[in-house]
């Protein structure tokens, strides 16, 4: 005899956007030069006010893309050679 179980699962609609459904969020401080730390990597938050906290989002697994305040805009990796070179060549 086979025993019947009811499904309880219902099915998304098909322009639902899954990954929001995953990212997770968590607050970061926002330092001097306007920057924050995550995972020992920094990234730039511009038009962040320093010394103030930032919700962050970002997916638990391999993508390194993060994203910052209401609007969810996207957080730069801070690149040291391109602010050591900023100097080089000035703009007149």
């Amino acid at each position: 005899m086979r025993t019947v179980f009811e499904n309880h699962c219902r099915e998304l609609p098909p322009l639902c956007d899954i990954e929001s459904l995953f990212r997770m969020e968590r607050r970061c401080r926002v330092y001097s030069d306007g920057t924050i730390q995550y995972k020992k990597k920094k990234y730039e938050v511009p038009g962040e006010q320093p010394n103030s906290r930032v919700t962050i989002y970002f997916m638990p697994w391999g993508d390194p893309t993060i994203y910052y305040g209401d609007e969810m805009r996207k957080a730069r990796p801070v690149d040291r050679s391109d602010n050591a070179r900023r100097f080089d060549h000035p703009n007149r």
